[in-house]
């Protein structure tokens, strides 16, 4: 299959890769490109705090340009919504690292359990970017959890976006668009309106990360929209096997 991939470039070439590897050919149109604030993120991580919180790998690439600096909190709590995430955290050299099934709400309720049973106490720090999803932070307001938050990415959007996409589309024929997030998929929609290439959406198939990323989607694509069973990209490139 013509699979489109819609993450930033360099996450996006990785993503290929692995499509290549399952015998599809992937096309990149990045909708959004990353800035990163690394000097943000140390000066954070240098503020009193029990735990560190992630919920987007794009966190760990922006933490890994500190190098040998990073190295002095490599053992304290990391806790990060679904095993990519993890994964990026554990690979950058973080070593207690615990990875929540779920969003960000799931990773709140998890990081409230840990602080219970060990009864830690302090400020949770969450290195994050913008725009996001608010639910984890709700979340830990809920449970009175204290939360320091460091933006220390921003992700600005693709301007080449609407005319690169109906480039694409007009090249030839898209089976599936892979969506990452809702902020992904509310600037990929807006690309096809502001194109006119909307109508040239009906046959594709939109593989959602989760069901924040579904809720985004205008309506009239919800019958042929699918939904990771996990928030990871291995659950995601999974929808792919029953597609025809």
């Amino acid at each position: 299959m013509r699979v489109l991939v819609t993450r930033s470039l360099d996450a996006g070439e990785k993503t290929a890769a692995k499509l290549r590897a399952l015998g599809h050919e992937p096309v990149l149109l990045p909708m959004s490109t990353p800035i990163r604030h690394p000097e943000k993120a140390l000066a954070a991580l240098a503020l009193p705090h029990a735990a560190i919180a992630i919920t987007s790998a794009e966190t760990v690439r922006t933490l890994s340009a500190l190098a040998d600096r990073l190295k002095p909190f490599f053992a304290e709590p990391v806790f990060a919504v679904g095993e990519t995430s993890a994964d990026a955290a554990r690979n950058v050299g973080f070593t207690n690292v615990t990875a929540a099934a779920g969003d960000g709400a799931a990773l709140a309720t998890s990081v409230s359990a840990h602080l219970r049973e060990t009864k830690r106490s302090g400020v949770l720090l969450y290195l994050t970017g913008t725009p996001r999803a608010r639910s984890f932070e709700a979340r830990l307001a809920e449970d009175s959890i204290q939360v320091t938050v460091a933006e220390c990415y921003e992700m600005k959007p693709a301007e080449d976006a609407p005319d690169a996409l109906r480039r694409i589309l007009e090249s030839g024929r898209i089976d599936v668009v892979l969506l990452y997030s809702a902020e992904t998929a509310k600037r990929f929609f807006a690309a096809a309106e502001t194109s006119g290439a909307g109508e040239m959406l009906q046959d594709i198939r939109f593989c959602c990360l989760s069901s924040n990323v579904l809720n985004a989607i205008p309506a009239e694509f919800h019958e042929k929209a699918f939904v990771a069973a996990s928030p990871d990209e291995t659950a995601l490139l999974t929808l792919l096997e029953p597609l025809p």
